[in-house]
């Protein structure tokens, strides 16, 4: 009766560890924070040599995107929105009150630069995106035909977000 006691001891020693080594090496729980934007306002600002332009509210602009976080590894997971706003390869800055995301795309064939950033105000939860493009002409470091950079072209998008759903 005792050697049949033991066993079960045993037994169920050995089941313990099993389960909670189980349980610790399928802890693959995430902390994911959805926010949903809805639109707010938008600018577009023309340039010119001479002067800049107001061009007032955008026409046909989305009214809805999602971006979603990782607040623990402190990353965007992904943004989804129906116009090109993926901040995909892009550089991010994650501090106490901003998130901000910016790249640099260069056109070779139409001589231009765009700049694009998002900044996500963690107080408010309003979102801007911003995009900038630029013509350039000349050659970097050349003294006969020195690199000239001027402004087209200024759109910002102002989206308020709101936390919908977070993951544990």
């Amino acid at each position: 009766m005792f050697v049949i006691y033991q066993n079960k001891k045993i037994i169920m020693k050995k089941l313990s560890l099993y389960i909670f080594l189980g349980l610790l090496w399928c802890n693959v729980g995430f902390a994911e924070t959805r926010l949903d934007c809805k639109y707010y306002d938008s600018i577009r600002i023309t340039h010119t040599e001479t002067s800049s332009t107001y061009s007032g509210e955008l026409k046909n602009i989305i009214q809805y995107m999602t971006i979603i976080l990782d607040l623990d590894k402190k990353k965007i997971i992904k943004t989804y929105s129906p116009d090109s706003m993926d901040n995909y390869g892009s550089q991010l800055k994650w501090d106490e009150g901003h998130i901000t995301w910016y790249k640099k795309i260069k056109l070779e064939n139409e001589k231009k630069l765009i700049d694009v950033y998002g900044s996500l105000d963690r107080y408010t939860g309003r979102y801007e995106y911003n995009k900038k493009i630029s013509k350039y002409s000349g050659i970097p470091y050349s003294k006969d035909n020195p690199l000239k950079i001027d402004l087209l072209e200024e759109i910002k998008i102002a989206f308020k977000c709101e936390v919908k759903k977070t993951k544990f």
